[in-house]
Order: structure tokens, then sequence, then C-alpha cells
């Protein structure tokens, strides 16, 4: 790309000293001229020296100007390479801090659908634990994201902030008694909001072309074979290795 640059900006630049040339021929051509008929004139030998000192040093200028722009843009694409480093690396971590926030969201899930109906005073109901160290880890992943997924993620932790502070409100109001079904539907609500936007942060983790990696046929047979698993216990795992074995 750099090599198709300087192709393009070396015409311009001879274009721009022959359209200087060209400019100044006024000044220039008829102390020649006089120069070439009359003999040496100290004063237009002082002119003509003048105006090609003028030319060079705006053609130095103009050569200047875009090598500086050349390495500003070297610069920024060192930047942007280094950027988008941190945040492959950054991709290949968010799985699993993804994974714990859906754990915790199915497991908000879950303890709400277990809640009896109608709630009687004295109902003991414990709000999941938030995976601290996981939203922690999503955060500092943000740092190196491009603007779009960091803000998804950005909304994402919001949310779950806000679903667990109203699910804790949800343990006083159990063992009250107070919890209506309308609570506790829009808490179940809140829930599965959350499960879905973590859902939707997968697609950017894995990639919109995300295949999953997988065993070759000898490794998942050797692997079978070392947990000492029955062949006839599992036949579909056999059909597996099977159609995972190369043709010759």
């Amino acid at each position: 790309m750099r090599e198709i640059k300087w192709r393009l900006i070396i015409p311009l630049v001879i274009l721009y000293v022959i359209g200087m040339l060209g400019f100044w021929a006024p000044s220039y051509v008829p102390p020649i001229a006089a120069l070439a008929k009359g003999g040496v004139n100290q004063e237009w030998l002082g002119v003509i020296g003048n105006l090609i000192a003028g030319i060079f040093t705006l053609i130095a200028a103009f050569i200047a100007w875009f090598a500086v722009q050349a390495q500003i843009k070297t610069q920024q694409r060192l930047i942007e390479e280094a950027r988008a480093k941190k945040e492959f690396a950054a991709r290949a971590v968010l799985p699993l801090s993804l994974s714990a926030l859906h754990t915790y969201a199915s497991h908000c899930i879950a303890a709400l659908d277990q809640l009896p109906d109608p709630i009687s005073s004295g109902t003991i109901f414990a709000a999941p634990k938030l995976p601290i160290n996981d939203v922690q880890e999503i955060r500092d992943a943000m740092e190196s994201m491009s603007d779009v997924p960091a803000k998804q993620l950005a909304e994402t932790l919001q949310f779950l902030q806000i679903q667990h502070a109203r699910l804790i409100d949800v343990e006083d109001e159990v063992r009250d008694g107070t919890l209506t079904s309308y609570s506790r539907q829009r808490r179940m609500i809140d829930a599965l909001d959350l499960n879905a936007m973590i859902d939707r942060s997968y697609i950017y983790a894995r990639g919109n072309n995300y295949k999953a990696p997988r065993a070759a046929a000898v490794e998942l047979r050797t692997a079978f074979d070392i947990h000492r698993l029955s062949d006839i216990d599992y036949p579909l795992i056999l059909d597996e290795v099977e159609k995972r074995t190369p043709t010759s």
C-alpha cells in the first residue's frame, strides 16, 4: 500500500515542479535569453539564483510535508496494530468471563422459578452472588475493544448491576411474605433479559464466523481410552471418531 502511494506521489511532485517552472517562466526566461544573447549580467544572475533557490525550497517543503504525513500514518498504523493485538487477547479470555455471568443469570432464573406460590412469611430466598472477578476481567478487556462491542458490554454490565440490586430487594420481600406474583415475574424478566444480553456478547467474543475447534480422530480416541470409557455405552462417540478419520 505504501509503495502504491509513493508511485502516485512522485508523478505529482514532478508535475508540481513543472507547473512551478511554467508559472515563473516569465521571470527567468528573458534573463536566460539575454545571457545567451548578450553575455553574463551580474544582476540577472542574482535574480536567477534567487528564483532557483526558491523553487528548490518549495520542492523540499513539498517533499517534507509528504514525509511527515507518511510518518504520522505509520504511527497511527502501529497504534492500531497494538490495539488490535490487545483486542485479540481480550477476546480470547472473554468467553470464560461471559460464561460465569451466564451461569449467574441461569441461577437467578432457577432461584426465582423455585419460589413457592403463594409465598408465606419466613420463606428464605438467597440471591445468587455476582461473579465480581469475572466482571472486572470484562471491564479490563473493554479497554482494548472497539467502540461498538465495548458499548454493548458496558450496557450489559450496567444492567447487571440494576438486575442484581432488584434481586437483593426480593430477599426482604420473600422473607416478609410481601413478594407479589407480578414482582416475581418482573424479576424473572430481568434475569431473562440479562441472559439474552450475555448471549449477544458471545457473538463478539467468538467472532461472526466462529467455528468451534475439535480434536482429530486419533486425539478424540486417545482421550476416550485414557478415561476408560466403554465402547458399548458410548456408540455415538465411536461414530464421531469414525467421521473424523481422514479417508485416503
